[in-house]
């Protein structure tokens, strides 16, 4: 004997009572939130990047590389006035602002750029036009 409602067929029937009824399951039991994938990458990304060198750590120069529109510009940063500034070019050229975020040291005031440095060696520079070039620093 074959008992079917209107079609559908019983086992049908059954995984949609099933699925009803644990549509207000609250699957975290801990009461926690659930990040979503864009904040669990943001963590795992940070995360990679706190094993990596920040710049300006070791206390020497920093040299960055960059594409424009003529060539390749370089970037010469160095530490300057104890420690408090960073210089373009040597402890005597001209000092520039510095602030540091959870993912980069910018330095601006510079070479008429900003330089946003993130930690492993890559970043931006960011032109006053609101352009943006990818950089490598070492």
């Amino acid at each position: 004997m074959r008992i079917t409602t209107g079609g559908t067929g019983l086992g049908a029937l059954l995984v949609a009572g099933l699925l009803a009824g644990c549509a207000g399951v609250d699957v975290d039991a801990a009461g926690e939130a659930v990040p979503t994938y864009a904040e669990a990458e943001l963590a795992a990304y940070r995360f990679y990047q706190s094993g990596l060198t920040m710049p300006f750590v070791a206390e020497g120069p920093v040299t960055a590389v960059a594409s424009s529109g003529s060539g390749m510009d370089t970037y010469v940063l160095v530490p300057c006035r104890n420690g408090t500034a960073i210089c373009a070019g040597s402890t005597a050229g001209p000092a520039g602002n510095v602030r540091t975020t959870e993912d980069y040291v910018v330095v601006a005031g510079l070479y008429g750029v900003e330089l946003w440095l993130s930690p492993g060696g890559d970043g931006a520079v960011l032109y006053p036009s609101g352009a943006a070039v990818p950089l490598a620093w070492e």
